[in-house]
């Protein structure tokens, strides 16, 4: 096997390393400007470049955009600065979150543009000959991101490019003697997290099909297809997705061959403004024609209850330690107050037991309802029924977006707001009330893992409010 790159010069470009950059003949300014998305910058260098530009929308990165309309993404060479653009985009999809796309150029010499995360950005400039790294993200400084984006993680990125380019090096160098990738093609559906599914790639593709763009694009889809775009846009893709499999959380390397053996340009597409009302119609219409008529007979019934609360578990991190004595007690409160409640009770299938906890602390005037475990349309259709949640901050909170609905949103110290706020970004959102725990810190948790404990009737006195 051949070497393995490795980084023996590692910079943050925020710091500025000017002499450490100049010394391998690179220009910092130049370096600095491959990171930024700048959308007069990429105008500039696509004209000069002869390529097609699109009316830029603050919407998406920019880089995104070019990559639609032009089939590439261009930067300026890291050592003269001149325009460079890029065809050749190899997916390094190496868990199910930062799912990594290299971008390869060539002007004095090889550089990748590297781009990840959700929503994905421009994370830093490879340069494998100089054995160097430029990072545009002050990981040092970002919650657990010291965890994510130091030069350890890059290090694996790099050694999973290396095993797959040589593994498929035959492919490797056919895509690269024909000039990279002949069509655009996006990459959706390998994130595994509804959340970042639903406001990252789903608003994009709901912006793109506004604009007839989805007939245009191949779509390679992974297996966290959480809510089956084919049909969410019926009618509106150019042709049946390309599925590309995974074991468990891991994509194994189809995608990145698949890239190469069809010819493919291929970028993820992120979504940066407010989940749109229409995209939320969208997926609230095709989760009840998904919903099998017993189901949405059950939901039917719980709406005769009032309030109908949707409380969503959580016990694998971020957790509320004493949250099946806490929700019991809020419950009975608000039951005493407001005969007829119902609760319906959200979470994965996990957390049994934390509700074989709950269940039997509640009061007869506690009508309660066990949603745990349902698929992604039963959740929505359900969050839709109720008035209002009581949940974590975290990813489960994404069904009670889509269906705006107002709540109890409960974290610790690091993760806490102290107004109201719209717990993930959409139009016309509905506002969340915070309650703010203390934080359980334990050694090898930081703030993205670690427990709280919070007292209930706190919660009990926001809930309260949105009792009308």
């Amino acid at each position: 096997m051949n070497e393995l790159p490795r980084i023996e010069h590692f910079w943050i470009v925020e710091d500025e390393p000017a002499a450490a950059m100049a010394a391998l003949g690179l220009s910092p300014e130049h370096v600095a400007a491959c990171g930024r998305d700048d959308a007069s910058a990429e105008a500039g260098r696509l004209a000069a470049l002869g390529l097609p530009a699109p009316e830029f929308d603050p919407r998406l990165p920019v880089f995104q955009q070019a990559a639609l309309a032009a089939g590439a993404v261009t930067a300026p060479c890291p050592w003269c600065g001149r325009p460079t653009a890029s065809r050749e985009s190899y997916c390094v999809f190496i868990n199910a979150f930062d799912q990594p796309v290299f971008y390869r150029f060539q002007c004095c010499g090889e550089f990748f543009l590297l781009a990840a995360k959700s929503p994905q950005a421009k994370m830093a400039l490879w340069l494998p000959r100089e054995r160097a790294l430029a990072s545009f993200i002050e990981y040092r400084r970002a919650p657990h991101n010291h965890d994510y984006y130091g030069p350890g993680n890059f290090q694996e990125w790099f050694k999973l490019y290396a095993t797959l380019a040589e593994r498929e090096a035959g492919l490797v160098e056919a895509y690269r003697a024909a000039g990279g990738g002949s069509r655009a093609a996006l990459a959706c559906g390998f994130v595994f997290n509804h959340g970042h599914h639903v406001n990252d790639e789903i608003s994009a593709l709901h912006w793109l099909a506004g604009r007839g763009g989805l007939r245009n694009l191949p779509l390679l889809v992974g297996p966290f297809d959480f809510f089956q775009l084919a049909d969410l846009f019926p009618g509106e893709l150019a042709s049946e997705p390309l599925r590309v499999p995974a074991t468990g959380r891991e994509t194994p390397p189809e995608l990145f061959r698949r890239v190469l053996s069809e010819g493919l340009f291929a970028t993820r597409l992120s979504y940066l403004g407010p989940f749109q009302e229409e995209a939320a119609a969208r997926l609230l219409a095709s989760a009840r024609r998904k919903c099998a008529s017993a189901f949405l007979a059950r939901v039917e019934e719980s709406r005769r209850h009032r309030p109908l609360v949707w409380i969503t578990l959580r016990s694998h991190n971020r957790a509320w330690r004493s949250q099946a004595d806490g929700l019991a007690q809020v419950c009975n409160a608000l039951a005493r107050e407001h005969p007829g409640l119902g609760v319906v009770f959200d979470g994965l299938e996990r957390e049994r037991s934390v509700l074989g906890d709950i269940l039997p602390r509640l009061e007869p005037g506690v009508a309660a309802y066990d949603g745990l475990g349902t698929t992604v349309f039963e959740a929505l259709a359900w969050a839709s029924a109720t008035d209002f949640f009581i949940a974590p901050h975290a990813n489960g909170t994404i069904f009670t977006s889509i269906a705006n609905k107002p709540g109890v949103a409960h974290s610790h110290e690091e993760w806490a707001f102290r107004e109201p706020y719209c717990i993930s970004r959409r139009e016309n959102c509905a506002l969340a009330l915070p309650v703010t725990g203390r934080t359980i810190h334990e050694p090898g948790k930081d703030a993205f893992a670690s427990d709280y404990e919070l007292d209930w009737r706190e919660v009990l006195d926001a809930a309260r409010r949105l009792c009308g």
